[in-house]
């Protein structure tokens, strides 16, 4: 999305929309709970993204420059900590060797 140059359109989707903000297909799955996300907080991160169009390039070059290649690499050792540690709802970081 961001690299095919949507990434103001979906921004200003979600500045429009909050319900959008807080969807499987958005950011949701950022947070534990995103029914509990208010309207003011999501204008308070999105808001200053849209105020001028290099402020969305300069978003849109720091999403291209991420790499997911180690998030992948350690999925299945994320997973597992998932699993062992959902209960006590302890944070967890999980290294590899």
């Amino acid at each position: 999305m961001a690299a095919g140059g949507g990434l103001r359109g979906a921004l200003e989707t979600m500045l429009a929309d909050k319900g959008v903000y807080r969807s499987p297909q958005a950011l949701g799955p950022a947070y534990e709970h995103p029914e509990q996300l208010t309207d003011d907080s999501i204008e308070r991160y999105l808001r200053p993204l849209v105020k001028s169009e290099q402020r969305t390039r300069d978003l849109q070059r720091f999403l291209a420059a991420f790499d997911n290649k180690h998030t992948l690499a350690i999925e299945a050792n994320l997973r597992g900590c998932k699993r062992r540690h959902s209960s006590s709802g302890a944070p967890t970081m999980c290294t590899s060797t």
